[in-house]
């Protein structure tokens, strides 16, 4: 197997310095050879702030992807829905396997748009899921 070499283009390292001012002061005052420059990784290159952004989209698409994030997340999402108390006595489902009403439901079109939209029911007491 070979090894490939990584070079940065001209153009990328002048907008990396540009963009990051203690990577270019570094490289002033003699900390970083300029020659090591071309080997520096996109990572190396960016800013503290680009690193700690991207580094925080990618937690937010782990977390989305999350079966339990509704879950975990839902008085915030009812906080930003304006939803205050969930009134459990209006619950549309009882859960087959503890027979419990603190049933949460949620719909989604899985088929064509002529049919009708997939609800998913969750049991908040056990845990339960199934689909109507």
């Amino acid at each position: 197997m070979f090894a490939v070499a990584h070079t940065v283009s001209v153009d990328s390292l002048a907008f990396n310095l540009k963009k990051n001012k203690s990577l270019a002061a570094s490289v002033m005052i003699g900390e970083v050879e300029s020659a090591a420059l071309s080997a520096m990784s996109s990572a190396d290159l960016a800013t503290k702030e680009s690193l700690e952004a991207a580094v925080k989209m990618q937690k937010e698409v782990e977390d989305a992807r999350r079966l339990d994030w509704e879950d975990e997340n839902a008085e915030k999402i009812n906080k930003m829905c304006g939803i205050e108390e969930r009134n459990e006595k209006n619950s549309l489902f009882t859960c087959g396997r503890c027979k419990s009403i603190k049933t949460s439901s949620t719909q989604k079109q899985t088929r064509s748009a002529d049919e009708p939209m997939t609800i998913f029911v969750h049991c908040q007491n056990c845990g339960n899921r199934w689909r109507c």
